[in-house]
């Protein structure tokens, strides 16, 4: 999936007007924090670029969830609409399946990458076993 994909699928299910620059950078936060708390967790996650996600660069590019865990974009860009426009009830539900869906990428990441391991790094720098 890419942020222009992501935009047009939270625009078929939502009709509030959010400008485009706005869901481009809200893409953009959500792939910063994937990029830093998910990514940079595993081997070979700083040899990956991080996003940098506006309507003139990055748009169609893929994003770090793959399908079947894309889901997580919408619900992100749904839980940032609820909460700008504070409908607290809305945003209670979005902010919980938000977490939902970004816990399901996450773990599956997990299970599919392997984490860097510090030990290994104190081992062979000569730190105590």
């Amino acid at each position: 999936m890419t942020a222009r994909e992501a935009v047009e699928a939270f625009r078929d299910a939502s009709r509030v007007p959010i400008s485009e620059d706005t869901l481009a950078a809200w893409i953009n936060e959500l792939e910063g924090n994937i990029y830093y708390y998910i990514i940079l967790t595993h081997e070979g996650g700083g040899d990956v670029t991080p996003p940098d996600i506006t309507l003139t660069s990055g748009y169609d590019d893929t994003l770090f969830a793959p399908e079947p865990f894309s889901k997580v974009y919408a619900d992100y860009l749904a839980m940032k609409r609820d909460l700008t426009f504070g409908d607290v009830n809305k945003y209670s539900i979005s902010s919980a399946t938000f977490s939902a869906s970004y816990g399901d990428f996450g773990d599956w990441y997990n299970r599919t990458h392997a984490p860097l391991c510090k030990a290994d790094n104190l081992k062979t720098s000569g730190g105590t076993e």
